[in-house]
C-alpha cells in the first residue's frame, strides 16, 4: 500500500472496509437507496470507487461525481452521460437485448456529435430521458446503482445560483425519480459527498423530502484495523510498526 493523497485509493492502495461493505450490500438488498455518511477524508469515495470496480455478482455500479453541476437538468444530464459510457452498463447491454435496443432509440433522439448537443426541440428534459431509458432496465437483470459524489455540493451550487425554490424542486425531483414506477425496485442510488446531506436539506426543505435514503455511516478503523492499517502503510518506506498499545513504536 502507499499514502493515496487528494485521489481515491483503488486497487492495492485502497484498505479493505469489509464492514461498510457489507452494510452497503444489505441495505442495496432491501431495494433502498443510501446516503453514505462520513466526516471529510475518512474514504467515501474510495469505496465507491471499490464497489464500483469489484461488485458482487448481480451487481452493476454507476459512479458520477456532480461536485461542479448547478442546474437540475445539467445534473441528470450528467448522469446520463455516466450511464452510456459506463462498463456497467456495456456489460448489461450485451446481456439484455432489451436495454441495448432501448438505449440505442434513446441515443438516436439525442444526438451528440464532438461533445456538443444537437437539440431537436427545444432543451432535452433528461430527467424524463433518465426515467425512459430506466424503463429497459428489468428487474431480474440484477441491481443497477447509481454512485452520486458530491450531491449535497450540487444542492448548495444549485441555491446559490437560483435560491431556495430551485434547490427545493431539485430535492424534490431526486426524490420522485427514486419512486417512478420504472426505477423503484430496480434502480438504487448511493449518494455522498464533503458536506453534510440532512442540514442542508433542512435549510432548504422539510426533511421528509429524504426520509426514505438508509444511513450509512463510514465509521473510524478499530484500533487493530488502524495499526493494521499503518504497518501496510508504512512497509513500503522500510518502517517496521511494533506493538499494539500507544504509544506506537518504530524501528
Amino acid at each position: 500500500m502507499k499514502n493515496s493523497l487528494g485521489n481515491p485509493a483503488r486497487g492495492e492502495a485502497f484498505y479493505p472496509r469489509e464492514t461498510e461493505v457489507r452494510k452497503i450490500y444489505r441495505v442495496l438488498e432491501k431495494g433502498t437507496s443510501i446516503y453514505l455518511s462520513a466526516p471529510r477524508r475518512v474514504g467515501k469515495t474510495s469505496i465507491l470507487k471499490h464497489i464500483e470496480e469489484f461488485p458482487k455478482e448481480g451487481y452493476y455500479f454507476v459512479y458520477v461525481i456532480t461536485e461542479s453541476v448547478d442546474s437540475e437538468n445539467e445534473f441528470f444530464k450528467v448522469i446520463f452521460e455516466a450511464l452510456i459510457r459506463s462498463e456497467a452498463i456495456e456489460k448489461l447491454s450485451k446481456l439484455h437485448d432489451s436495454i441495448k435496443n432501448g438505449f440505442e432509440a434513446i441515443l438516436g433522439r439525442v444526438k451528440t456529435v464532438y461533445n456538443v448537443e444537437i437539440r431537436e426541440k427545444g432543451e432535452t428534459d433528461y430527467y424524463q430521458i433518465l426515467v425512459e431509458l430506466f424503463e429497459n432496465v428489468k428487474e431480474e437483470f440484477g441491481h443497477v446503482v447509481i454512485l452520486i459524489d458530491e450531491f449535497p455540493q450540487t444542492i448548495q451550487n444549485i441555491l446559490n445560483k437560483e435560491g431556495q425554490g430551485a434547490a427545493q424542486h431539485f430535492i424534490q425531483r431526486n426524490r420522485e425519480l427514486r419512486h417512478n414506477k420504472h426505477v423503484i425496485d430496480k434502480i438504487h442510488f448511493i449518494y455522498t459527498g464533503s458536506m453534510s446531506l440532512y442540514p442542508l436539506v433542512e435549510k432548504v426543505t422539510e426533511l421528509t423530502a429524504v426520509n426514505d435514503l438508509r444511513t450509512v455511516e463510514v465509521n473510524p478503523l478499530s484500533e487493530v484495523d488502524a495499526q493494521d492499517f499503518l504497518s501496510k502503510l508504512l512497509v513500503s518506506d522500510g518502517v517496521i510498526l511494533k506493538g499494539r498499545s500507544y504509544p506506537l513504536c518504530f524501528d
